[in-house]
């Protein structure tokens, strides 16, 4: 297994502001909305890889240190530069990606590693370590009205459902498409007051493949597609209605139910 490229990562746009201050602290604008996320290949992959990673951070009087500066000194134990790859990373200084568990190893013997007029110490590298655990405590079945057949998708229902839920499983009569009356399904939520009662579901129309100028069909030209694309995007627009029937959890107000 390889060790990560350099990452270039930048600041998404829109993101809300926060003072570090040794952790993460909230606005002052209340409890910060859940966004839950499916459990991809992708993270599953990350995390796997990140078994081979430390953090590292500058002890001592903490002189500015650079990435490669820092690969210099893991290199120095015998690792190999082309098995490990070096992040800027917080709060500690940087995040340590080994390509192989005994490269890991080696460094991990080593209480500290000095190089260069500074100290680099590490430890484990913890999913955890700045996160909160939590329960997705609520399952709540749900019935949405409105959603089209050639929608009837579980990654469309996703989408429309929003990021405080997370999808259990689909009902055998929808998963089917025995009945399309409804699309019925269960979804784990810590946050019941965020569940949506209705969106609008839009779906872009296709785009138009018109024939040649010499009236020869088949793609038109690239100019042509060029202008096309600063036309309006056509769109279907659907009200969906979403149902709550039932929540497994006790004491809940009467109005979440579906009368």
């Amino acid at each position: 297994m390889e060790a990560w490229p350099q990452l270039r990562a930048a600041p998404a746009p829109g993101m809300a502001r926060v003072h570090w201050t040794g952790g993460l602290e909230e606005e002052d604008e209340g409890p910060t909305p859940i966004c839950v996320v499916r459990r991809s290949v992708a993270v599953n992959d990350l995390e796997q890889r990140l078994q081979f990673s430390m953090v590292a951070y500058v002890g001592g009087s903490r002189p500015a240190v650079s990435c490669g500066q820092a690969l210099e000194a893991i290199v120095a134990t015998g690792v190999l530069e082309t098995e490990v790859s070096i992040h800027r990373f917080a709060p500690e200084d940087f995040l340590v990606v080994f390509g192989h568990a005994e490269h890991k190893a080696r460094v991990a013997a080593w209480p500290l590693i000095e190089h260069a007029g500074f100290s680099l110490f590490f430890r484990q590298w913890n999913q955890q370590a700045q996160a909160e655990q939590a329960s997705l405590g609520s399952k709540v079945h749900q019935l949405l009205e409105g959603v089209s057949p050639h929608a009837w998708d579980i990654e469309v229902v996703k989408d429309l459902l929003g990021n405080s839920c997370t999808v259990e499983e689909i009902t055998p009569e929808t998963r089917s498409h025995r009945d399309l009356s409804s699309f019925k399904l269960t979804v784990w939520t810590s946050e019941l007051e965020a569940i949506l009662v209705a969106r609008t579901l839009a779906i872009p129309e296709p785009v138009e493949v018109r024939p040649h100028r010499d009236g020869r069909r088949g793609s038109p030209p690239a100019e042509e597609v060029s202008k096309s694309r600063k036309t309006v995007l056509k769109v279907l627009k659907y009200k969906v209605i979403i149902h709550v029937t039932r929540v497994e959890e006790d004491a809940l107000p009467e109005e979440w139910f579906l009368p």
